[in-house]
């Protein structure tokens, strides 16, 4: 009995990690299609120059003050926000992208690159910015995906890969 009970409950944590996955998915394709593909590439791009000012500076104590009595992970994503979002910003203004004018082809490079940010953006969660206090993973094929020491790199490297191929397009 505690077998069937221990493969439904992993069944079930798999089945609301991928649901997790596909909604954050969702939302980026979303934000790709209504924002537009310079937003999104901005996005991609400064998701890994933020997380390298995030482990780089020494903020924690001198900058914070009174803020650093805050729980460790909202302290933690809320200093990462404060870099992303004016990296991204920083960052969007400079492009000019458009997608091609085929709806096919739009729907197509709007989803790799949301595919792109949420690989570089969940395995950022899992390695450099812990979220384990608002939601854990399973041991399993999601946890591989994102949490493995490796992935970062992989994610990181091959979004940008392909990003340049989408770009060159």
């Amino acid at each position: 009995m505690d077998l069937l009970a221990n493969s439904w409950h992993s069944v079930l944590s798999l089945s609301t990690d991928v649901t997790i996955v596909l909604v954050i998915l969702g939302i980026l394709i979303v934000y790709a299609l209504y924002a537009g593909k310079e937003w999104i590439t901005a996005l991609i791009i400064s998701l890994p120059v933020s997380a390298w000012l995030f482990t780089e500076l020494p903020y924690s104590q001198k900058l914070l003050g009174d803020f650093s009595t805050t729980p460790g992970t909202l302290r933690n994503v809320a200093i990462f926000l404060v870099l992303l979002i004016p990296t991204m910003i920083m960052i969007g203004h400079r492009l000019s992208l458009d997608y091609p004018y085929s709806r096919a082809k739009k729907l197509i490079e709007a989803g790799a690159l949301a595919i792109i940010t949420a690989g570089i953006a969940l395995s950022l969660s899992q390695s450099i910015i812990p979220i384990k206090s608002f939601y854990t993973f399973s041991t399993g094929s999601i946890l591989w995906l994102f949490g493995h020491p490796f992935s970062l790199f992989v994610w990181t490297f091959g979004g940008i890969l392909a990003l340049l191929f989408i770009l060159k397009r």
